[in-house]
């Protein structure tokens, strides 16, 4: 069904009706009758009578594609008619000739496409032309008056493109009409198989006898809204049919494949009229499923319009006092890991997974589902489906998120993943939800809707407050520039209150001193390579108590007051007291390596060396460098002594290990050595001592990440108080150490 317009329901077969007690039906004709049935809405259409009887008819009226209909109005004779025939000739004849010059040098440009969005735009064509070229056919447009309706367009100076022109008309130009038809003429179409009526149901249109559904869901109200008077009548209807509607058709399981329902005692359940009562009852019977789409806020100027859009949201921002940053993450050990903080990087409420909720862990659920169907797989056997327990979690989450948000007045940090990124960390498992979670986020987020605002009970029955009838897009937040789904690749920089940042670091940044690896591990290369690394990054090891203390420097790329990039040096210095995870990719093991494990590991190498097995973690002999002192630069004397593989394959693994703040392992080691959650993934600065196992908050690895998402969102605040036009969200390596640092 391509669309409700008058003029197709004689071509795409399908047409609204409602009867007196406002139950909707959807009318489908046959393909021999369309045409009558067609021809009769047209009918009805021209001569429209009052909707007071026993069933009405729906009829909807829209302008296909205002960007070519408005280009066809030409004023002939002093009156503004509509041509499409030999259009070039008539618009040269008819035109303006300073606008037919403007619209041929770009046809010329553009191959023929004088209208292209791409170059009436005040950035291309300049303010002063592309003011005189809308306001030219905004008079047009106005003069023609749409099917009987005066277009409420501005004339100059109010549009910043071709496209926001257009859009304006779009909003405007959608009529929706209830025309009364005898109850007759419909029995008589269904009793001659002219139409096939499907009443429109789900379970809060038509619950079953005697069970209360409780609230209606989001997608009632919006389907309620659609046919309320109160939303038809208004001069621009903000709740709009969408076209391209489907109908599928889900068959009856099979009966041996239905489990059949029982009570406690174990005796069969009966429905009231006798028939077996089935476990998911509603396969059993062969059900059509309608699925409509609709458009939203469609009154809402630039609503639909991202960059105006996202600049009304960060003006906002830059003017508010009391808002929080809520930071969301891809967990290792989690589908996903949340955090709230406020603007100085107060945290707010407790990081946490929402692995579980409302008591159920739907981890295990698609974990258990992901086994079985890879079982299935290997045996040949009906894979199943993760998909609906993935959308069930997911509109759990999504209720959870949208209620922070405006409860906590927040904005929401989110990861901007590259797709292979993505596909590596939250695409290998088919339990995965992340790529999901954010694309339905910002659609939750486009069209906020509160149940208890717009829903009172009435008899056991919820119904639409009548103060709100008709108010839908005026009483729902808008915080995403669209409320529907993104592609994967728009996942990028701002959507309303969303911001997708940079994520690097986000997990392996100290929340206390601000540490993170800024230089790339050094990796074995020949002992002269591996030296001469170190050596460049300004390496020196100094031996303490019972530690070793490591000094190196970073260099951060960065820009003066006159934009030009200079390099600035920074010296770090850390120590080896810290605990470790490695795994050992040769035996497939993990080996956990206790900072004493770790010191007594460097001091025997640096001296005598060790045998064989000595250390579980390294297992192979190191002859020792025999340094005879553990005095002053310890580097400065290895660097001299570049003559045994061994002992620098063993000093790469032991300084690459100091570096590595976050470890985990996996969860099928950890349930196998029943390793502890706040053992198996923990972070450890090598800075200032700071661990995960030990903080009542920061509580693991994939806490620490959420919370760091939230703290690149302070900065985010910050670049757009300074430019809340235009802000600047990349944040580079410097400007997140410069934060994390000061």
């Amino acid at each position: 069904m391509e669309g409700w317009d008058v003029n197709k329901v004689g071509d795409k077969l399908g047409f609204f009706v409602k009867d007196r007690k406002d139950n909707i039906y959807l009318a489908v004709s046959k393909m021999a009758h369309q045409s009558e049935i067609g021809k009769y809405v047209k009918k009805a259409y021209k001569n429209p009578v009052e909707c007071d009887g026993d069933f009405c008819i729906a009829l909807v009226k829209t302008m296909g594609d205002p960007g070519k209909d408005v280009t066809t109005y030409f004023r002939i004779d002093g009156k503004v008619e509509r041509k499409v025939k030999d259009i070039d000739k008539v618009r040269e004849q008819y035109w303006d000739p300073e606008i037919y010059k403007m619209y041929k040098e770009v046809a010329d440009k553009y191959d023929g496409k004088g209208f292209t969005p791409l170059y009436w735009t005040k950035e291309v064509a300049g303010e002063e032309k592309l003011n005189k070229f809308i306001s030219y056919f905004a008079e047009l447009a106005k003069e023609y008056q749409w099917e009987n309706n005066k277009l409420q367009l501005q004339l100059k100076d109010s549009y910043n493109s071709w496209q926001e022109f257009i859009d304006d008309i779009k909003r405007q130009a959608y009529i929706f009409k209830w025309h009364a038809i005898e109850e007759a003429v419909v029995k008589d179409w269904i009793e001659d198989e002219k139409i096939f009526l499907f009443k429109v149901c789900n379970k809060d249109l038509c619950p079953r006898s005697g069970k209360n559904t409780g609230k209606w869901n989001a997608h009632t109200i919006i389907f309620k809204e659609l046919f309320s008077n109160e939303n038809i009548s208004q001069t621009c209807i903000p709740t709009r049919l969408g076209a391209y509607a489907k109908i599928f058709v889900r068959p009856a399981k099979e009966q041996e494949r239905l489990i059949e329902s029982k009570d406690k005692e174990g005796r069969l359940l009966k429905r009231e009229d006798g028939s077996q009562e089935y476990e998911h009852h509603r396969y059993s019977e062969t059900k059509f499923i309608f699925h409509i789409p609709v458009f939203l806020n469609q009154c809402t100027t630039g609503s639909n319009n991202k960059t105006e859009f996202n600049r009304e949201i960060s003006k906002v921002i830059s003017s508010a006092d009391n808002l929080h940053i809520i930071g969301v993450d891809r967990g290792e050990k989690h589908l996903l890991y949340k955090s709230v903080i406020d603007k100085e990087g107060n945290i707010v409420l407790e990081p946490h997974s929402l692995n579980e909720i409302d008591g159920v862990d739907y981890k295990k659920i698609l974990k258990e589902a992901e086994k079985q169907m890879d079982e299935n797989t290997k045996r040949w056997l009906t894979v199943g489906d993760i998909k609906t327990k993935k959308e069930g979690y997911l509109s759990k989450v999504m209720g959870i998120l949208s209620k922070d948000v405006v409860n906590n007045n927040a904005i929401v940090v989110l990861e901007d993943l590259n797709f292979g990124f993505a596909r590596k960390r939250g695409g290998q498992f088919k339990a995965s939800v992340y790529q999901q979670f954010q694309a339905k986020l910002l659609s939750k987020l486009g069209f906020l809707i509160d149940k208890d605002r717009f829903l009172e009970r009435a008899k056991d029955k919820y119904q639409l407050k009548e103060e709100v009838k008709g108010k839908l897009s005026e009483n729902t937040p808008q915080l995403t520039e669209s409320d529907t789904e993104i592609a994967f690749s728009d996942l990028r920089g701002q959507h309303g209150v969303v911001f997708f940042i940079n994520p690097a670091h986000t997990s392996t940044t100290c929340p206390k001193c601000g540490w993170f690896k800024e230089i790339n591990n050094v990796h074995y290369s020949g002992i002269k390579n591996t030296a001469e690394e170190y050596n460049k990054n300004g390496f020196k090891i100094f031996k303490k108590d019972d530690y070793f203390e490591i000094e190196y420097k970073v260099t951060h790329e960065t820009k003066d007051e006159n934009k030009r990039k200079i390099k600035k040096e920074f010296t770090r210095k850390i120590t080896t007291n810290v605990d470790r995870w490695y795994f050992d990719s040769s035996s497939k093991t993990y080996h956990f390596i206790s900072s004493d494990d770790l010191n007594k590991f460097l001091e025997k190498l640096f001296t005598t060396g060790f045998e064989e097995n000595e250390f579980t973690f390294f297992t192979s002999k190191a002859e020792g460098f025999g340094l005879d002192d553990l005095e002053g630069d310890l580097f400065e004397k290895i660097y001299k002594k570049q003559e045994n593989e061994t002992n620098w394959k063993a000093f790469v693994f032991a300084i690459n290990r100091v570096f590595a703040i976050r470890n985990n392992v996996s969860e099928k080691y950890a349930d196998e050595n029943e390793v502890d959650v706040r053992e198996q993934d923990f972070a450890h600065c090598p800075e200032c001592g700071f661990d995960t196992r030990k903080d009542d908050k920061i509580k693991d690895g994939d806490a620490l990440g959420a919370y760091n998402i939230a703290r690149k969102g302070q900065i985010v605040l910050q670049r757009i108080k300074e430019n809340p036009d235009n802000p600047d969200l990349n944040i580079s390596r410097y400007d997140w150490m410069r934060f994390v640092k000061d």
